[in-house]
């Protein structure tokens, strides 16, 4: 097997999931880590700025990690196999779940109806998002929300998409923009679906009195960076901004990769932006479309499709129609398992949330917000939550 001297080679990863989630976590920071301190890079990100060098490690941390992820894929170009496929399948829809719990809490939240131990900033709901198995304040999961979940996936012949980011379940801007219709854009069908049923619509039209206190404190902020980043480039104290320059991170990405890189993630990369440039060309996912006739041709039976619409829309409806009907039949199994991990303790709750993880995402951070606080004159804290904290 090609490349098994890289370090991060997908034979040496953790197969528990438990440990492979804080071992990503950990190893994201290292390449971040090493990006910024390494004296190797030095003389290459001298052109840059200070806060360039940590952006662009930030950012290159975080998609070099998609490659670790993904290499099983990109290397083999297939599934592990249908069964380990079908399981992941099933997990991802199974905690969908727990995402609209914790997404009705955040609205809850931001409105000042309930407090909620150690959360203090909107950002925070993007950490317990991706550390949704181990969030410990999220009501257990019921019968009726497993029968809920089983009834919309009988109902929905669109296959379950996993977001860019788990944290995009509790991104409360985006989920919560409407159109000039008053439509919401990117609210998730399954959220609707769980609205109706459960009663809990009304929780998105409660204030968000949180969200707008965390605005004034950003804008005053953002105002008084500005305008002083403005004073030290008209005095000569900071290079004036570059005319017509991209963002440092999609400039140097392939030239970085391909000057400090293992051949492997070199490798990764390429085929990962070979993926991304045919799919931008087309109009619909070929790829996606021959995985879903590859899954329908390994099974013991035959399969036949409904008709009366293009083609690899037929094969994708009838493979996801055989994906659900597994989840179905095997989610009441996955939801015992779940009580019994609760009920006998096995289920590690975190307990001290390293808030870290997720500073570079959205806009919003605790830092900026006090220090809006501090040009207000007001206390650097989180009093203003109506709540507390």
């Amino acid at each position: 097997m090609p490349y098994e001297d890289y370090e991060y080679h997908f034979s040496k990863l953790p197969t528990d999931n438990s440990d492979e989630q804080l071992f990503f976590a950990e190893l994201q920071k290292k390449f971040e880590t090493d990006i910024l301190t390494n004296p190797l890079y030095d003389k290459y990100f001298a052109i840059f700025e200070d806060n360039d060098r940590e952006r662009f490690a930030q950012v290159y941390a975080r998609d070099k990690m998609h490659l670790i992820k993904l290499q099983k894929y990109y290397s083999q170009n297939k599934y592990v196999s249908h069964q380990g496929m079908l399981e992941d399948l099933r997990e991802q829809y199974f905690w969908m779940i727990a995402q609209k719990k914790l997404f009705n809490m955040q609205c809850k939240w931001r409105a000042g109806q309930i407090r909620i131990e150690g959360v203090y900033c909107t950002q925070h709901f993007y950490y317990w998002s991706e550390h949704i198995k181990q969030c410990p304040f999220i009501d257990l999961i019921t019968d009726d929300e497993v029968r809920l979940l089983k009834e919309y996936l009988s109902k929905n012949e669109t296959l379950y998409h996993k977001r860019n980011h788990d944290a995009d379940w509790q991104c409360y801007s985006m989920l919560t923009e409407k159109n000039k219709e008053g439509e919401f854009i990117e609210y998730p069908e399954w959220y609707e679906y769980y609205d109706e049923k459960m009663g809990t619509d009304s929780l998105l039209i409660l204030p968000d009195i949180v969200g707008k206190l965390e605005m004034k404190y950003l804008s005053t902020a953002w105002k008084e960076s500005t305008r002083q980043d403005r004073l030290l480039r008209e005095q000569g104290l900071i290079p004036p901004y570059p005319k017509n320059e991209k963002d440092p991170k999609d400039k140097h990405y392939d030239e970085f990769a391909e000057r400090f890189e293992h051949r492997y993630v070199q490798s990764l990369h390429k085929r990962d932006k070979r993926l991304n440039d045919e799919r931008d060309d087309r109009l619909f996912d070929t790829h996606e479309v021959e995985m879903a006739a590859q899954f329908l041709r390994d099974q013991p039976f035959p399969m036949y499709t409904q008709g009366g619409m293009p083609l690899h829309e037929d094969i994708l409806q009838c493979a996801t129609r055989l994906k659900h009907e597994f989840v179905i039949d095997t989610l009441d199994a996955y939801y015992e398992k779940y009580m019994e991990d609760y009920t006998n303790g096995f289920i590690e709750f975190i307990t001290e949330p390293d808030y870290t993880e997720v500073q570079d995402k959205g806009l919003i951070n605790v830092e900026t917000i006090l220090e809006g606080r501090a040009l207000l004159g007001e206390p650097l804290n989180f009093d203003y939550l109506p709540m507390g904290y």
